[in-house]
């Protein structure tokens, strides 16, 4: 065979190799060798699935294949592991001649170094971007917040407030008066926890206490008392297969708050509120339940917007769309997930999995 007619490549700065249709390497230029970090002498007339085991699950191999088959020609950049270890990135043209394909190369592993070095600080940019978009939005969120779970118990202490005023029993204003109290320290509790959330939702670990759920729940309830009393709500409560959980105070607060807050808030105009609040677990997993007989939700029309921010489904004038957006974000944050079950003029049925 006359290799002659490649004797002009043997002194360019780029790698020259001809595979012949055996795969046996044909020819080879001094930059080639180089490039492989080897000798002519070691890889001329051999194959090259014998030298490099483990190229045949390459795309370059794919691609010389097709080359030598059909004679097409194909180009690309390719990631190479030589026999010491090492790595490097060459642009690769192959194309068809008699003897089978001939392969240019051309090194650009210090260009691919450089490369990544950029795509490094782009990624890093484009964190340091989201990272402000998100405090941005965690500032938005940390807002409505705010003026969502403060609605309630301010409602509910100008609620108290009228019962007071019209009531012409002064035992029964006594009563009324005495349920300010807790009002008011529910009121103050949120406030604080509002203000602490700010860290919390910044904070890559949030701290964890034990809750003791029973009584959380009991004064989450003492703050609404001027919602169950106007309503004549009944709440049953059922913490007897757990009573406990690990879990950052402020957000527990938060989620059972909006999911009792909403089950008072939609109540159905035909008959006086039921609540029933249970604690369950499953599988080592810490579940609970809201399940009221409200006026429900039609979840095949509004099911995938039921946790949207700003959504709303009816058409009570305290609805701001943030109560369930604030608790999936709450519960998902620690890893959990809520579902909802709900039948329009029926009631609805909140599950948190924490």
């Amino acid at each position: 065979m006359n290799k002659n007619k490649y004797k002009l490549f043997d002194n360019l700065i780029e790698g020259v190799q001809v595979i012949d249709h055996d795969l046996k390497y044909y020819y080879l230029n001094d930059a080639i060798v180089n490039q492989a970090k080897t000798t002519i002498d070691d890889l001329i007339g051999e194959k090259i699935t014998e030298k490099y085991p483990g190229i045949e699950q390459t795309k370059m191999f794919s691609l010389l294949q097709d080359c030598l088959e059909t004679k097409k020609a194909h180009h690309l950049q390719n990631k190479f592991k030589f026999p010491d270890g090492s790595v490097g990135w060459f642009e690769l043209s192959i194309q068809p001649v008699d003897e089978g394909a001939l392969i240019l190369s051309y090194e650009v592993t210090d260009l691919k170094l450089v490369e990544n070095e950029l795509k490094d600080k782009l990624d890093e940019r484009s964190i340091m971007i989201n990272r402000i978009e998100e405090q941005k939005k965690q500032l938005e969120e940390f807002c409505n917040i705010i003026a969502h779970n403060m609605r309630a118990p301010l409602s509910n202490l100008l609620m108290l407030s009228d019962m007071i005023e019209e009531s012409k029993i002064i035992e029964e204003k006594i009563e009324f008066f005495e349920k300010i109290r807790p009002v008011m320290n529910f009121l103050n509790d949120t406030f604080d926890e509002l203000v602490d959330a700010t860290q919390i939702r910044t904070d890559h670990e949030v701290s964890k206490e034990k809750i003791d759920i029973d009584a959380c729940t009991n004064q989450i309830l003492a703050g609404m008392q001027g919602d169950i009393i106007k309503s004549e709500a009944i709440v049953n409560s059922d913490f007897s297969e757990i009573n406990s959980i690990y879990y950052p105070t402020k957000y527990f607060r938060s989620i059972l708050f909006n999911l009792i807050s909403n089950a008072l808030k939609y109540q159905s105009p035909y008959r006086k509120p039921e609540i029933r609040i249970k604690s369950y677990k499953d599988q080592g997993r810490t579940f609970i339940e809201v399940k009221d007989n409200g006026t429900g939700i039609d979840l095949e029309k509004y099911g995938n917007k039921l946790f949207k921010l700003h959504k709303t489904f009816h058409n009570h004038p305290n609805s701001k769309g943030f109560g369930l957006f604030i608790t999936k974000t709450q519960v998902e944050s620690m890893g959990g997930s809520i579902s909802a079950e709900s039948t329009p003029g029926t009631g609805s049925t909140f599950t948190v999995k924490f």
